[in-house]
């Protein structure tokens, strides 16, 4: 499968922050200041199809890199996506 959130690039990748099911970390092609990406640790395809519990932690890990854009850049809004699919 050629998946780039599971190559070595992205395992090698500096974590901004982790938990037991995701990890966040500064995209490296911002599309803006503080464009943080989150990704589950185990692969699948969409944000719909991995588990509650994943979808939970990964919110959680969302709330915390908000706390840290609000500290380091206060920015006067937020975009959030999920990228599912073509």
């Amino acid at each position: 499968m050629n998946c780039i959130f599971c190559n070595d690039f992205i395992l090698n990748k500096d974590r901004l922050f982790e938990n037991e099911l995701a990890i966040a970390y500064f995209d490296e092609f911002p599309v803006s200041k503080g464009h943080i990406l989150i990704i589950t640790k185990k692969h699948d395809t969409t944000f719909f199809d991995i588990t509650r519990e994943e979808q939970q932690v990964m919110v959680d890990l969302l709330n915390k890199c908000k706390t840290y854009l609000d500290k380091k850049y206060s920015p006067t809004g937020y975009n959030v996506g999920l990228n599912c699919g073509g």
